[in-house]
């Protein structure tokens, strides 16, 4: 079968967060044909996407993705024949070996695909956006679950990690019993763009506008009261500088941490003075400029990404006993002073 490359490249670069990294369940490293979808599942996620072929088969991920991506054509023809699927050009021809994907499709089978298309419900226009910035304040303690999560509870998104607490009012609400998701699945969520939600007991299932369906293992505890520690906020508002998102974008490049969701940078702000520092295996960088503060000395620490997403909203910051508040009108973010 004929098909252009570039469109199933950008089919398997979508369900990539599905394939796991190490093959702990057999064909998890794989992408699975089924004639009517190419999917992933890695036990946490699993990504289906419509895309029709006449074969099925199980691929190993790695070898066809480069593959495809070294191939300087637009057109390939896909077939399969005796247990290989065949990528021929006019210029060339490549051979894999295939499984039947049997395992990972037992386990799919028992997900709730059709019921999540029959029940789906439109999401918020600013759902993503809610999520993009929750998802920096959750936890990375395992020993505390919830907090790993970002929540979802009506019109509200929220994650806290006991230091900071990001909270989100969306335009709409999700009509739906409260849900946590993990924040390591929220972080590709969020580029999977979903328009649709169905919730069932263990699983949250999100569709796109293709008809892919996203589909993320939820969180089953209890979340953490943090509203109340949103309340009884006396603040000293300081004004941070015009060219603070240059600065960050500057001193990102060593901040700590190997993943965008776990980097950090350090803030000082004192009297006519901000500075922000990045330091990491590899060297740091400083970066100070002027700013209208007359205050006590106040430093914390911060994900540049996150930061540079809360200056889209706001450039102003509230100081309070012992903290720290952003806010606008739909999301709130405060940071605790007091030493992790």
């Amino acid at each position: 079968m004929q098909i252009e490359k570039e469109k199933l490249i950008d089919v398997l670069t979508s369900i990539k967060p599905g394939l796991s990294k190490k093959d702990i369940i057999e064909q998890a490293t794989h992408f699975i044909f089924t004639g009517k979808e190419i999917l992933t599942y890695n036990d946490r996620i699993c990504i289906i996407h419509p895309f029709k072929t006449d074969f099925t088969c199980s691929v190993p991920s790695e070898e066809l993705y480069k593959i495809l991506s070294s191939i300087n054509e637009a057109e390939i023809d896909l077939s399969f024949k005796d247990n290989n699927i065949i990528i021929k050009g006019k210029k060339f021809e490549a051979s894999l070996a295939t499984d039947t994907g049997d395992q990972i499709l037992e386990r799919v089978d028992l997900l709730s695909f059709a019921k999540a298309d029959k029940k789906k419900q439109k999401l918020p226009d600013d759902f993503v956006e809610a999520l993009t910035l929750c998802m920096f304040s959750a936890s990375k303690d395992a020993t505390r679950p919830a907090m790993t999560g970002v929540l979802i509870d009506g019109k509200y998104v929220a994650s806290t990690d006991g230091f900071r607490i990001s909270e989100y009012k969306m335009k709409s609400e999700v009509d739906s019993s409260e849900v946590i998701l993990p924040a390591i699945s929220v972080a590709e969520l969020v580029k999977f763009d979903p328009k649709y939600i169905y919730i069932d007991k263990s699983w949250a299932y999100f569709i796109n506008k293709d008809d892919a369906i996203f589909c993320c293992m939820t969180i089953a505890d209890e979340y953490p009261d943090y509203v109340k520690f949103l309340k009884g906020f006396d603040t000293k508002e300081i004004v941070l500088p015009e060219n603070t998102k240059q600065i960050i974008e500057t001193v990102s490049v060593l901040a700590t941490g190997n993943f965008d969701l776990e980097k950090e940078i350090d803030i000082k702000i004192e009297p006519n003075k901000f500075s922000c520092r990045g330091q990491n295996a590899k060297g740091w960088i400083v970066s100070n400029c002027k700013i209208d503060y007359d205050g006590e000395p106040v430093e914390f620490t911060i994900n540049p990404f996150f930061l540079s997403k809360i200056l889209d909203h706001t450039s102003s910051m509230f100081l309070g006993e012992g903290k720290l508040l952003f806010k606008d009108k739909s999301f709130k973010h405060i940071i605790s002073l007091v030493s992790r």
